[in-house]
């Protein structure tokens, strides 16, 4: 297998790799394909949801490609971090069939990584999804094979998605404020008890390059927080329900979250809240010292 590497992707491995990417995201809630132009235009700006909600990180990218008799076998891009000495992955792909061509793939790519200098592989948030990072348990093939490669996962997230959440009014007693900022592309909600914030919701709506997620109006929500004085009283689920009827306005009907695998509180207020279990994701880290 030969391992090629490029700053923007070359005919004739640009469409065999688009192909690839649309193959993996077909597995992964809401189970939509992004057009060749969409995947074009992250792939020059992987960290454009990232960049949205956090500090902007100055960085250098690369697209690796594994090819086989001329055919490519997997894919990945790699983010060298200024400032760090960690290497970020954002996203890999590669075909199920290609076995020991895979392996050797995963080898190279952390040897990409330790010739610029860099001690360590970390996955980071998926450009072309809804918040989510990292291996889903739906692409066992990668899974066996970054593992068997020596990455091991660091955080192990459970997602849920919702094509709709069901409605649960707010106890008369429980005020709330909210702010939408659609340059940040973010929702925040707060729960009071007088002027008491007892409870907050975030949730980050995808970002416009991500122009069939948009179209598909789901966004991934961030956090939760109940104060564990008032959990027990469905505010959980109500502060969803509000969150949801805000966001109608603003094109969203469709959620993602995310949370521990063994939080079964939180995993129960995604049933009860009309949730649907989803992957459940592995966030990976390679030691290259």
């Amino acid at each position: 297998m030969e391992f090629r590497q490029f700053q923007n992707l070359q005919s004739p491995y640009k469409q065999p790799i688009y192909n690839l990417i649309q193959a993996h995201l077909k597995d992964i809630p809401p189970y939509l394909v992004p057009s060749n132009d969409e995947i074009a235009t992250i792939l020059q700006n992987p960290l454009h949801l990232v960049d949205l909600h956090l500090e902007s990180v100055e960085f250098r990218q690369a697209i690796f490609v594994g090819v086989e008799n001329e055919v490519p076998v997997a894919a990945a891009q790699l983010l060298f971090p200024v400032q760090d000495r960690t290497a970020w992955l954002p996203w890999i792909v590669g075909k199920s069939s290609a076995g020991d061509e895979l392996q050797l793939f995963v080898e190279q790519l952390k040897n990409a990584a330790a010739h610029e200098g860099y001690d360590v592989i970390e996955t980071v948030k998926q450009p072309f999804g809804v918040g989510w990072e990292g291996i889903g348990d739906v692409w066992p093939h990668l899974l066996h094979t970054i593992t068997a490669g020596g990455f091991t996962a660091i955080e192990k997230w459970q997602s849920f998605w919702a094509e709709g959440i069901s409605e649960v009014a707010l106890p008369g007693d429980i005020s709330y404020k909210s702010r939408y900022s659609d340059k940040e592309r973010e929702y925040d909600l707060y729960l009071y008890d007088g002027k008491n914030q007892i409870g907050e919701i975030a949730i980050w709506l995808p970002g416009t390059r991500s122009v069939s997620l948009v179209e598909a109006g789901i966004a991934d929500i961030e956090y939760i927080e109940i104060e564990e004085a008032f959990r027990g009283k469905r505010l959980g689920q109500a502060i969803l329900s509000i969150a949801q009827t805000e966001l109608r306005k603003h094109g969203i009907h469709r959620f993602m979250l995310w949370t521990e695998p063994d939080n079964d509180a939180m995993q129960k207020l995604a049933i009860r809240s009309g949730f649907q279990q989803g992957p459940l994701f592995h966030w990976m880290r390679a030691d290259l010292t």
